[in-house]
């Protein structure tokens, strides 16, 4: 008998009895057995290796199954329909387990959906900002809105002085991560102490203010 023959018959034995493991191929390298070709009174076989990789929550190794089949090509047909169906539902799951990589690839995942609403006094800085004003004189604060809404999405920014409306900045549509920010400028028309001052952002022509409870300061509005 052929030396080589004899040595891949039992190799090919000895992958039978045992699962795959880490195996030595002789020449002092390791080598995963996943797939080997024999010649045998001249009928070819093939024996494959599939692997079913699942995968859970962003692409995480959860846990797998090798399956090993062993077909001769000629006769597939003549093969039971048992073996058939195992091949070809281990074909689909691997083609929908590669949908799935697919999709959690060409889909990121997204975040909480908001939008940055903020006011700031002199320098642009969260400092600052106007306490004492004289009747008449314009106030100056500047006002600033970031959309995190994953999608575009329009704005308005209405000022009032204890309840009264004084003025409507149109902020107008800004796209996912779009940062908007200029100074705007009101005018009290009333004297008196600690009048409050609300910045109301609506959203997409909403009724309702975005924000329950408005941003706000307090003013002393001064005879000139």
């Amino acid at each position: 008998m052929n030396p080589k023959a004899a040595l891949g018959r039992r190799h090919v034995s000895q992958l039978e009895d045992n699962p795959p493991s880490i195996s030595d191929s002789g020449d002092g390298n390791k080598r995963l057995p996943i797939g080997r070709k024999e010649k045998c009174n001249q009928s070819l076989q093939v024996r494959w290796h599939l692997c079913i990789i699942c995968i859970d929550y962003g692409m995480k190794l959860d846990s797998w199954l090798v399956c090993s089949l062993k077909a001769s090509l000629p006769n597939w047909l003549g093969t039971s329909k048992l073996d058939r169906g195992l091949c070809i539902s281990l074909v689909v799951a691997i083609v929908a387990a590669l949908g799935c990589l697919g999709y959690f690839v060409a889909t990121p995942n997204q975040g909480e959906k908001f939008t940055e609403f903020y006011i700031l006094g002199t320098d642009a800085k969260a400092e600052g900002y106007p306490k004492q004003v004289i009747l008449g004189d314009p106030i100056d604060i500047v006002v600033g809105v970031v959309n995190h809404e994953y999608q575009p999405a329009s704005y308005l920014v209405k000022i009032t002085i204890d309840g009264i409306e004084k003025t409507n900045v149109t902020v107008g549509t800004l796209a996912h991560k779009e940062k908007w920010e200029e100074e705007v400028s009101f005018v009290a028309q009333v004297v008196g102490e600690r009048q409050r001052v609300d910045f109301c952002l609506y959203k997409d022509d909403e009724d309702e203010p975005y924000l329950d409870d408005p941003l706000h300061l307090y003013i002393d509005v001064i005879s000139p």
